[in-house]
């Protein structure tokens, strides 16, 4: 779902409805979907602020 939907910024929600969607169909709850969805927003959140960490902690060693 979210790879049909590539031209919303940031996906605007869809892959938490399409994770949702699939969830359904396999039977379990929609709120399953949604869940799945956040933890995938927050882990994501997490490594980008580990990684801009990163940068400023490398490039204050290199000056």
């Amino acid at each position: 779902m979210g790879n049909l939907l590539f031209f919303l910024p940031m996906q605007l929600g869809a892959r938490e409805g399409g994770l949702a969607a699939s969830l359904a169909i396999l039977g379990k709850g929609v709120a399953d979907g949604f869940m799945t969805g956040i933890f995938t927003r927050i882990r994501e959140l997490f490594w980008i602020c580990i990684g801009v960490l990163l940068v400023k902690i490398g490039n204050k060693n290199k000056q």
